[in-house]
């Protein structure tokens, strides 16, 4: 939550964090308590069409999911090959794919204009996975490398769940939805 943000009462885990990253309240009455950046100096608020649902926003969704189950294949792979019931090679293909989803997700969010939060999202996302990738090569033959792989995966994860988060509100308010599960 931004400063000066509150919550309401019995709000849903799910659709507060959707409204956070989209970046709109999840009702009207919510996070009342600050203007836009820049506003306040007299400058006029950025402004940005509402997202309608389009194929390039359905496919953005569909991605997000795709990059997200990439992203969990990841861990279970790494976990058997830790425990010695993998091949490495495989995690390593999964996570060449989950890259080049990544650079398809950025591309879809610029094509189908999404609000600049999910632009940010998309470009850190994939600023994470080019650096897991990096990192997964060096990993073979540097343990500081490989320990930070791991560390960066779960963050990885994070961030692409959040992403798919938003892209689902994102749908759910260009078919006329609230953003928000309730």
């Amino acid at each position: 939550m931004a400063r000066g943000q509150t919550v309401r009462e019995g709000s849903d885990a799910v659709g507060d964090l959707a409204a956070v990253a989209v970046g709109t309240p999840a009702t009207a009455r919510e996070w009342p308590t600050t203007a836009p950046v820049g506003q306040h100096l007299g400058m006029a608020a950025p402004s940005r069409p509402a997202p309608t649902t389009s194929p390039t926003l359905t496919a953005y969704v569909a991605g997000t999911a795709i990059l997200a189950l990439l992203v969990a294949i990841q861990a279970l792979l790494a976990g058997r090959w830790i425990a010695g019931l993998g091949q490495i090679e495989i995690h390593g293909h999964v996570g060449n794919a989950s890259f080049v989803v990544g650079i398809v997700l950025l591309v879809l969010a610029l094509v189908a204009r999404l609000p600049r939060r999910q632009l940010w999202l998309a470009a850190i996302v994939l600023v994470l996975l080019f650096t897991q990738t990096g990192l997964g090569y060096v990993g073979r033959n540097n343990a500081e490398a490989a320990s930070w792989h791991v560390f960066l995966g779960v963050m990885t994860f994070a961030a692409v769940v959040l992403q798919h988060v938003g892209a689902i509100a994102l749908s759910r308010q260009a078919r006329g939805g609230s953003g928000s599960s309730s």
